[in-house]
């Protein structure tokens, strides 16, 4: 374990979605997903972290399930997305400019954000903030590492298609973008996977799931989780998973 200098976070929350009152269409949201993931080389770069919430719903409300993704329920869908930018050792001004070429781009294609940086002289301070930790809850989750080559060239668009996928099958995506390199580690001697070396974005598929089920009702839909998550280990030939929160079902 490797001790680090404290250091303050400038920190913005941001969303859009597609509802009919303030949302954009299905097609400017999912351009709008794939340009957050473009920027996250810069923001890995610039000592940046990320935490983003993608998710589908119903025109009743309820979320999106397999079985209900007929031509018809799928464009009923409403999208949304809540992601936030942090920034480590920056001032709200320095932030503002990391940022500007995210929000220009998204602003050109007609989602018009505006950042709300906060800072934070230290990580305890922000984490008070955010009120870091879980509650008691019963769901089932498949992870990956994304590589950075996912981020760059033709994979970003293959990738940004599988997590779609996955989202308009009902599933939640919670991905972190951050990038614990040699360099940024302090070039550690360690058991580590070499895969978090070369990582943007850990990612992860959520399925919130019934605590009266019986164990063969669990089973099944872990079962057509796997198949919904499969392409994200395809396009993530050089990726990985993150032991902690891996899927025990499923090789790594």
């Amino acid at each position: 374990m490797r001790a680090h200098p404290v250091t303050s976070i400038t920190f913005a929350s941001l969303a859009f979605n597609t509802t009919v009152d303030r949302g954009v269409s299905p097609e400017i949201f999912w351009e709008g997903v794939q340009k957050i993931f473009a920027y996250h080389p810069q923001l890995c770069d610039d000592k940046g972290f990320s935490l983003i919430f993608v998710q589908a719903r119903t025109a009743l409300g309820s979320e999106s399930r397999q079985e209900e993704r007929t031509r018809t329920a799928l464009e009923r869908l409403t999208y949304s997305i809540n992601f936030n930018l942090g920034y480590t050792g920056m001032d709200i001004s320095e932030a503002e400019t990391a940022a500007a070429s995210l929000l220009t781009e998204l602003r050109d294609i007609g989602i018009n954000l505006t950042a709300g940086f906060q800072h934070f002289l230290t990580f305890t301070d922000y984490s008070r903030l955010r009120a870091f930790g879980d509650s008691v809850s019963n769901s089932r989750f498949i992870t990956r590492l994304f590589p950075r080559e996912n981020f760059e060239g033709q994979l970003l668009a293959k990738t940004v298609g599988v997590i779609k996928d996955t989202v308009s099958a009902g599933y939640t995506v919670i991905a972190g973008g951050m990038s614990p390199t040699l360099k940024v580690a302090g070039n550690p001697d360690n058991a580590v996977n070499p895969v978090w070396r070369r990582t943007i974005m850990h990612a992860e598929a959520m399925d919130p799931l019934p605590d009266t089920w019986s164990a063969g009702e669990l089973n099944s839909r872990h079962e057509q989780m796997e198949r919904w998550v499969q392409p994200w280990r395809d396009v993530t030939p050089a990726g990985g998973s993150y032991l902690n929160e891996v899927s025990t079902w499923s090789a790594l």
